[in-house]
């Protein structure tokens, strides 16, 4: 499974960006407060027949991953809460999910 993590600092996050083009699911993790990066995020990505297809265990803040065409389901997880995004991908539509949480 082809993916890219990271974004912590300018740098970092320009090369997230500049590498876009090569992903088709794009991930940002933050806090719901004051929009601060999180990383330290748990990745889980089933398919259509529940068959996991990505888990990575300390993403972020930025995630991208290259996936075939198919429905998918992501389990997004910081400090034990969970957030959980469906989305299709096919004919090179590309999916951008922005996942939040509470600050602690």
């Amino acid at each position: 499974m082809q993916y890219m993590t990271g974004g912590i600092g300018n740098a970092e996050q320009n090369e997230m960006k500049s590498a876009e083009k090569d992903y088709n699911l794009h991930m940002t993790f933050s806090a719901l407060k004051d929009q601060a990066f999180l990383s330290d995020v748990a990745v889980q990505i089933v398919d259509k027949d529940n068959k996991k297809v990505f888990d990575a265990s300390n993403t972020g803040p930025y995630l991208n991953v290259k996936l075939p065409d198919g429905k998918y389901e992501l389990t997004a997880s910081y400090k034990g809460e969970s957030r959980k995004h469906a989305f299709t991908l096919k004919g090179g539509k590309t999916e951008t999910a922005v996942l939040r949480w509470p600050a602690e």
